[in-house]
């Protein structure tokens, strides 16, 4: 499977906040406020349990993890950005912070599940056959009455597609090229991050492929109004196409239906 690495430095991190609004109550907080309240209640459901975080980076969820949950493995296979999770966050038994992906990790522990995993912005950056098999892994690794909470891209159909973050030039490329582009190693990848705009409906499909069942979806990051011209103009849709739609969308899903 393709590392699912990426890198992202934080002056086009806070560029792109800039344009991304909450949209919860009277529109304060962080644009990804809605995820996060989610996710801590997900955690404190599982304070005595296990978690995966699938992806870590530097640690961005991992830090907020292993403050509540008994046991936290990280997942990063990039080495630089695993190191630095590795010198912040790792704590023999409680907090395990390995280099690998998931492929590899099952391999290593066959009969290990866990009680919550975590797919925090990772899927969008993948080609499209890693993809899948990441959410077949992620079927795999979850215990049956196991939870996991996956987050990515949200567009709408009109405007889904393929595109390179540092090619202001190409905002839709065709599946081949992006999944060449997106299973080379990041060192090759010359146009910036392969960037996958998922609808609601593309990240459905990909759950329920693998037989999860989703009992949450929202959309998350909403555009503020120079945000939303921008990308209106960069996707080639309307303005008021966009008034409404969150820029990233997260779902909550486990491994057989709700009540079952």
């Amino acid at each position: 499977m393709s590392d699912y690495t990426y890198h992202f430095d934080d002056a086009a991190i806070d560029r792109f906040n800039e344009i991304l609004e909450n949209r919860i109550g009277d529109s304060s907080g962080h644009h990804e406020q809605d995820f996060f309240d989610t996710l801590n209640v997900l955690l404190a459901l599982n304070r005595e349990g296990s978690c995966l975080d699938v992806g870590a980076g530097v640690g961005r969820i991992t830090s907020i993890a292993r403050e509540t949950v008994a046991e936290v493995v990280a997942l990063e296979p990039d080495e630089m950005r695993w190191g630095e999770c590795l010198r912040h966050y790792h704590q023999e038994r409680s907090c395990e912070v390995l280099c690998q992906t998931t492929s590899q990790y099952i391999r290593s522990n066959p009969c290990r599940r866990f009680d919550l995993i975590i797919v925090s912005m990772v899927i969008q950056h993948l080609s499209t056959e890693a993809t899948k098999e990441l959410m077949r892994d992620i079927a795999h690794l979850l215990k049956p009455t196991g939870t996991a909470i996956i987050s990515t891209t949200h567009t709408i159909e009109a405007a889904k597609g393929f595109s390179f973050s540092g090619d202001p030039h190409r905002v839709y490329i065709g599946k081949k090229e992006f999944d060449d582009y997106a299973s080379a190693p990041s060192s090759a990848q010359k146009n910036g991050l392969p960037v996958r705009r998922f609808s609601k409906e593309d990240l459905y499909e990909e759950i329920q492929a693998v037989g999860l069942h989703a009992i949450l979806w929202r959309q998350i990051s909403y555009y503020k109004p120079n945000g939303a011209r921008f990308f209106a103009n960069r996707l080639g849709v309307d303005v008021q196409d966009l008034q409404d739609v969150g820029n990233s969308q997260f779902i909550v899903v486990q491994n057989r239906p709700l009540g079952s």
